[in-house]
């Protein structure tokens, strides 16, 4: 994500040195490529949620999108921000979100690294099923 959108559009980005940012593309490019998989998965786990015919013991709460800690995630956290206002697709997460800044007071990344090593194995899946939901959910 280009350092312009964030500006722009006034996220707050907290960043101490723009020019680090600027200039770290490899590391700007995996964090925009791992939110954007993150997203994903929430979106397919929140689509399929709502097709269940059955959701005995499905917590609704576990589908609402917690977003990144502000204090050690900041660069996740602004993208995150910047998908989910920009892509069309991702609208969804903003009425599933724990938080309008998106702002978790966890650290969340090694979370959606779990999460994530399961639901590849169903990504190609229009829709995941009862069974498929609860073993992404029960990291």
């Amino acid at each position: 994500m280009p350092l312009r959108v964030v500006l722009e559009e006034g996220f707050d980005c907290g960043i101490n040195n723009i020019h680090d940012w600027l200039y770290s593309s490899t590391k700007s490019k995996e964090i925009y490529e791992l939110v954007l998989e993150i997203l994903e998965m929430y979106t397919h786990l929140i689509s399929s949620y709502d097709k269940l015919a059955n959701k005995t013991n499905l917590n609704k709460n576990k589908f609402i999108f917690p977003g990144f800690n502000k204090n050690s995630e900041m660069h996740y956290l602004i993208c995150a921000k910047y998908l989910i206002s920009s892509k069309e697709e991702f609208r969804i997460i903003n009425n599933n979100k724990v938080h309008e800044d998106l702002t978790s007071h966890k650290i969340m990344k090694t979370r959606y690294l779990t999460m994530l090593d399961t639901w590849r194995l169903f990504r190609d899946k229009q829709t995941l099923t009862y069974e498929e939901i609860q073993s992404i959910l029960t990291i």
